[in-house]
């Protein structure tokens, strides 16, 4: 095993380029022992002595948080997660490594989607669970993306619908209309509107006007048959004179009609004062100015406002 998986020394050199440059500034108290660790733990890696770089590079960043003497440096916490998160691997740990590469690629941010392991100094055990590793959190990070931004949208759309909607009510402005008891007394439906009963206050409208009417036609009828029917003095009336009937059958539509009308005016005064209610409020509708629906991106259309939606 040691020979397939070591990879020669210089390979392991470049690799540690970052973290010998590092170094070379480290104070040579106890500050410096991480990175001699690192480079024991180089050196068993190029040996084959995986459980010999666990044991040196767990101290270092085997948990989630890295030891305090080297969390300010990210090339070393960077290295030192690495080999050993391979190290985990040649040793049957896959599930600590794969917990060292997690926090490795989170540690990376948007770069992790590119991020890949040097192909010439980790066996293909070991890219194996990287690479898995990798591809599940990148496809959690889009997903998270894609759920940030149908959520970014949705309240988008709300913030839109309350604005078409705050406009709307600024289109309109409620009055409130005092009521006249005197008008409860007018005929033709009159208190009727004023309570707001528009209907009932068409019905008494109209039939009071047309009952009205034809009583009116009828007593002019009437009284026109009454003179065709009395012959003036010295006059020989001729054979159009009507007829007693016809002239009796016109004076009694006048009445009947004439009766209707007074019958639906008591009706509609009774029903008006019964009905009565002091004040009523109406929306009359007011413009809003184009500026603002500019500011507030929103148009007037033909059903209303509508809202341009604008995702940035």
């Amino acid at each position: 095993m040691n020979a397939t998986a070591a990879p020669s020394r210089s390979l392991l050199l470049a690799a540690a380029v970052g973290v010998s440059l590092g170094s070379a500034f480290a104070p040579s108290t106890a500050e410096a022992q991480p990175y001699v660790d690192f480079q024991q733990a180089q050196d068993a890696w190029a040996r084959g002595e995986y459980d010999a770089v666990v044991r040196l590079l767990e101290p270092l960043v085997g948990g989630e948080i890295p030891s305090r003497v080297i969390r300010g440096d990210r090339v070393l916490v960077r290295e030192s997660r690495k080999y050993l998160g391979a190290a985990y691997v040649l040793t049957g740990e896959d599930e600590h490594g794969a917990e060292q590469f997690e926090a490795l690629l989170r540690a990376e941010g948007d770069e992790m989607d590119d991020y890949r392991l040097e192909a010439a100094v980790f066996p293909s055990e070991v890219h194996s669970v990287f690479d898995e590793v990798r591809t599940r959190l990148v496809r959690e990070r889009h997903e998270r993306r894609d759920e940030l931004e149908r959520r970014r949208e949705q309240e988008e759309e709300r913030r839109r619908a309350a604005l078409l909607e705050l406009v709307d009510l600024a289109q309109y402005d409620e009055v409130t209309l005092e009521h006249d008891p005197l008008l409860a007394w007018v005929p033709f439906g009159a208190g009727q509107f004023q309570n707001g009963n528009e209907g009932l206050g068409w019905f008494f409208g109209v039939a009071e006007a047309a009952t009205l009417t034809l009583s009116a036609a009828s007593l002019s009828t009437y009284a026109a048959l009454q003179d065709l029917r009395y012959c003036p003095l010295g006059t020989t009336c001729g054979a159009g004179r009507p007829s007693n009937g016809l002239v009796s059958a016109f004076a009694g539509l006048t009445w009947g009609l004439g009766g209707a009308f007074v019958a639906l005016a008591v009706v509609g005064i009774v029903e008006a004062h019964l009905s009565f209610v002091p004040s009523h409020t109406e929306r009359r509708e007011r413009e809003v100015p184009d500026s603002i629906l500019q500011d507030l991106e929103l148009a007037a259309g033909p059903g209303g406002l509508t809202a341009t939606l604008t995702f940035w």
